[in-house]
């Protein structure tokens, strides 16, 4: 499978790049995102020379672009590229040729996910679903059933990159009758209800002390998250058909995901340490393209990781409950590049 791209990606990369003054190797990684959220076939399968030709024409390209025999980029390559050029390199980033649809579920209803795709026709960019409904996400794309219950939704906001997200989500809720529930005496207040939904809206970590007293529509202040500025950098949107409405909804590659669980590790006093380490487990049974899942990691990934991992050896009986055994274990070793310890 994929771990580095086609000349005729690199080459793609390097248009976007000077389109956006964006460093090509970040636009690379984009790409390289795009691929490995799409199916194994997708990512073994080459694109014909007609359709990577389609493409160029497509995009006003130089002919010098199409390929030779033995030189396309796979199926994944070609549509993640196509995808990068019709956004002009401006995310998130839409992946291509997959839909998820959401089962008939008690706990985090139909109102809910149908708020989700309210809230991306409403505010399209700037913000990435996490938690528990992320993993959901993850794991129906993937074919498999969702490991755990859970009756809220943990909305991320990129406030660096649009400053009055934060009022700007909080208003859309309030308008559909959902109200912060409750504050703390340091002006905190991060909830917000309606009936049995709930919906966390929250920072990323890092931010400066003007980012970090940013507000909601109410005036109150919310929590920053750790991990929550890669999940940012790595957030995507995705096909999810609810109840036969189709529509969008942003959340974290499945790389974000995984480092933002093995992040949350660094929250100081945490009673969901546990399960944080079961939803990296989850995922990590996700993985089926560890090599090109390695090109994309980074250093502090790796540092989150290798944390986690030391706090879930192969002896650990959730391994078997929430993954597949040491062969998921073995799988996120590779994935993040450490050794077999």
């Amino acid at each position: 499978m994929t771990e580095s791209l086609s000349p005729f990606g690199a080459a793609v990369t390097q248009v976007v790049s000077h389109w956006t003054g964006k460093r090509a190797h970040s636009v690379r990684n984009e790409v390289l995102g795009l691929v490995l959220e799409q199916s194994a076939a997708a990512q073994t399968t080459p694109a014909t020379i007609d359709e990577v030709a389609a493409l160029v024409a497509r995009h006003g390209l130089d002919d010098g672009l199409t390929t030779r025999t033995g030189e396309q980029p796979s199926v994944a390559e070609a549509l993640a590229c196509q995808e990068i050029l019709t956004a002009r390199g401006v995310g998130p980033f839409h992946v291509p040729g997959v839909r998820v649809t959401v089962p008939d579920l008690l706990d985090f209803d139909q109102e809910g996910w149908l708020t989700l795709l309210d809230l991306f026709d409403h505010v399209p960019r700037h913000w990435a679903l996490v938690g528990g409904q992320m993993i959901h996400l993850h794991c129906w794309q993937r074919g498999r059933p969702a490991p755990r219950v859970t009756t809220d939704a943990d909305l991320i906001m990129d406030i660096r990159a649009k400053r009055t997200v934060l009022a700007t989500v909080t208003a859309f809720l309030q308008d559909r009758d959902f109200r912060e529930d409750g504050r703390s005496p340091t002006n905190v207040g991060h909830r917000w209800t309606r009936d049995r939904l709930s919906f966390d809206v929250l920072l990323p970590e890092g931010l400066s002390q003007a980012g970090a007293r940013t507000s909601t529509v109410t005036g109150a202040r919310t929590l920053q998250v750790p991990g929550g500025t890669q999940a940012i950098d790595r957030a995507q949107s995705i096909e999810v058909d609810v109840a036969g409405r189709v529509g969008r909804i942003i959340r974290p590659s499945l790389l974000g995901a995984l480092v933002g669980k093995a992040a949350a590790l660094e929250i100081p006093v945490d009673p969901n340490a546990d399960r944080h380490s079961s939803d990296f487990i989850t995922l990590a049974s996700l993985i089926d393209n560890p090599a090109g899942m390695n090109a994309l990691v980074t250093r502090r990934d790796r540092t989150r990781a290798a944390a986690m991992l030391s706090r879930l050896p192969e002896s650990d009986p959730a391994w078997q409950v929430y993954g597949t055994g040491p062969t998921a274990r073995g799988t996120a070793i590779m994935a993040f590049g450490l050794d077999a310890t």
